[in-house]
């Protein structure tokens, strides 16, 4: 609302002042606008004076215009009725929001049904433009769900997909644990020898199988890279798996094999025999040794397969992997490992 003398707006925390004449226009309470004196704008304030604007004591619909003393209706201390006019028709606000326009006496229906009507007008509006928000909302949280149901659908239907996959890998890896390569399966690997060619090893190796009473003339032996801790190794090759066969039996009758008991050169040592197995079967083997400080009796590796054992009178465990010896392990309290068995 703007006051028609200066045309600035009327805004919160200002004095200001309502014609009390028919046409109810609020103006800026100072001189300037209302043209009254010092005196008389604080007799206003105090509501001890009526004002009206100079157009409606002029009666005519010129220019917007206010006189000063003239304007000035009547002093209401003279007397009581007075008085009451100008605390119903005076209305001075300072620092609050102008709720509500002036009802005169003279159109009081008309001055009401038009700030009802434009108070509608204003509701309407909002009521329009906050639906249409909350229209565009609810049309956003609809695509926003059905990319939701979209995306739960591809993600249960690549769920599975994963399993089923994962189910193949396991196959295939209890495949390759179960099926044992024909390529070795007529080999093995000495450790323990002090041999310097592959000849005298093979010599050695004929010794170890006479102390082993394996007779046997069909085999090759030859050194494997690498030196370790025992010595290094020779693979030694059977040309049957009988003979093979025969003397792994032969080698657990016997228990622990030293060099002096096959007449080896050297100092004594013990000789160790175990399978030609692939990369992963050794990694798998080589761990699988630790359950013996769990307190497992037996780890033995046979047809590229490991196995363990904790007592002579337990079941037999086939070693898939190396989250079942970990498991094994959690699960079992340390104790001291009573026999090396390889």
């Amino acid at each position: 609302m703007t006051c028609p003398k200066c045309s600035i707006t009327l805004e919160n925390g200002t004095y200001s002042v309502q014609c009390s004449s028919k046409c109810g226009t609020w103006y800026h309470l100072t001189a300037k606008c209302t043209g009254l004196s010092k005196t008389n704008l604080q007799k206003v304030k105090k509501k001890e004076l009526n004002w009206a604007c100079g157009k409606c004591n002029e009666g005519s619909s010129s220019e917007d215009s206010c006189s000063d003393e003239e304007n000035i209706i009547t002093n209401t201390r003279n007397t009581r009725n007075s008085k009451k006019v100008s605390s119903k028709n005076t209305k001075i606000t300072a620092s609050q929001n102008i709720k509500s326009p002036k009802i005169t006496k003279t159109e009081p229906n008309k001055t009401l049904i038009d700030y009802i009507d434009k108070r509608f007008n204003d509701l309407e509006k909002s009521l329009t433009f906050y639906g249409d928000i909350i229209e565009d909302v609810r049309k956003s949280v609809a695509v926003i769900s059905d990319n939701y149901k979209k995306l739960h659908k591809e993600h249960e239907s690549t769920k599975k997909k994963v399993a089923e996959l994962q189910r193949e890998i396991h196959l295939l890896k209890q495949k390759k644990h179960d099926t044992f390569d024909e390529h070795k399966e007529k080999n093995d690997v000495l450790i323990g020898l002090t041999s310097k060619t592959d000849e005298e090893a093979k010599n050695d190796a004929q010794k170890i199988l006479s102390y082993l009473d394996v007779v046997t003339q069909d085999c090759t032996v030859k050194g494997l890279a690498g030196n370790g801790p025992r010595g290094h190794p020779f693979l030694i090759t059977f040309k049957n798996v009988q003979d093979r066969n025969q003397m792994f039996d032969k080698r657990k009758l016997k228990g622990k094999i030293e060099s002096s008991s096959c007449k080896l050169s050297g100092d004594n040592r013990n000789i160790y025999i175990n399978e030609d197995m692939s990369k992963d079967s050794r990694v798998l083997f080589n761990k699988a040794r630790s359950l013996k400080e769990k307190g497992y009796k037996y780890v033995w590796c046979k047809n590229g397969l490991v196995f363990c054992r904790e007592t002579e009178s337990s079941k037999i465990l086939l070693l898939r992997s190396s989250e079942q010896i970990d498991k094994i392990i959690s699960e079992v309290p340390v104790t001291n490992s009573t026999q090396d068995n390889v």
